[in-house]
């Protein structure tokens, strides 16, 4: 395999960075950046055809289902938050209580 960087080019990285790496680094640094770049050449070469992809929109075709108006008219939300309070199994000062998330 062709090297893709190489120390000029690794030393003009440096220069347009304005890092300072020390020279013991540098081998490091260009295997790395070496290993990186192979991968972008890797995902040059896989042949991505989307044209060939169908689309799979709403696979289960289910449609909303929507209460009449004249229902919602009929609930008392006052009412039904009391009986709701009322049916919570602890409360402490007003508050409902509920176990603890974090012990």
């Amino acid at each position: 395999m062709k090297q893709i960087i190489n120390k000029q080019i690794l030393a003009h990285l440096v220069k347009l960075s304005k890092i300072d790496i020390k020279e013991i680094k540098e081998g490091k640094i260009l295997a790395d950046l070496e290993k990186i770049l192979e991968h972008f050449e890797e995902l040059k070469n896989i042949d991505i055809n989307i044209r060939n992809i169908k689309l799979s929109v709403n696979m289960a075709k289910s449609a909303n289902i929507v209460r009449n108006d004249e229902d919602s008219k009929n609930i008392n939300k006052e009412t039904s938050n009391v009986d709701l309070i009322k049916s919570f199994p602890d409360r402490e000062k007003g508050f409902l209580k509920i176990p603890p998330v974090f012990e």
